[in-house]
């Protein structure tokens, strides 16, 4: 087989470093000419759309990308459709290439100081404020008389039920919900409702 049968059945791709200087050799010279017509507004159009950091050396590999893609149709696509087709190419690889910045950039961040994660832990004012409002709910059970006191800790402190208080301390289920009733009214009134 000759040089030139090879050359006629293969199309080959030799790029320079700078997109402006590629060398497109293709059996089909409308696809050359496309890409040639359109490359530096396809170049612009990729700089626009890159972040700023990366934006010549990433704008000008979307274009060479553009271009291999865009020489997989020379053979299907009519001469009036290969710009529209370069630009569709060109906006599914931005596509591609966002998703790969999104995800590239949350593997490769390890400066997790940067990151604000949410804490369901109480800010500095609640922590001080529940403190102050516990020194006060602790002044207003003291000042409560001792059988209402031991009422208010056995139901609300241990858990027990009111039968089980009034069994505890052999008094009446209505003695053991009056005394609870007055614990409630000093702390509230002392405290504020608390309940919350």
């Amino acid at each position: 087989m000759g040089k030139a049968s090879l050359e006629q059945g293969k199309s080959t791709v030799a790029w320079n470093r700078s997109v402006s200087e590629a060398v497109v050799v293709v059996s089909n010279g409308q696809v050359e000419e496309v890409i040639r017509r359109y490359e530096k507004e396809l170049l612009r159009f990729f700089q626009g759309q890159v972040p700023a950091s990366a934006q010549q050396e990433d704008a000008a590999d979307l274009v060479q990308e553009c271009a291999l893609r865009l020489l997989r149709y020379r053979e299907v696509a009519s001469t009036s459709s290969l710009r529209m087709l370069l630009f569709r190419i060109g906006r599914n690889l931005l596509k591609d290439y966002w998703r790969y910045q999104r995800r590239h950039s949350i593997e490769e961040s390890s400066d997790l100081t940067d990151l604000v994660v949410e804490s369901d832990a109480p800010s500095q004012e609640r922590i001080v404020d529940g403190q102050r409002q516990l020194r006060r709910l602790e002044a207003a059970l003291a000042g409560l008389p001792p059988r209402c006191r031991t009422v208010f800790a056995l139901s609300r402190i241990s858990g027990m039920s009111n039968h089980q208080v009034a069994e505890h301390l052999d008094i009446s289920v209505k003695a053991v919900e009056k005394h609870l009733t007055r614990a409630l009214r000093q702390c509230r009134s002392q405290v504020g409702d608390f309940s919350s």
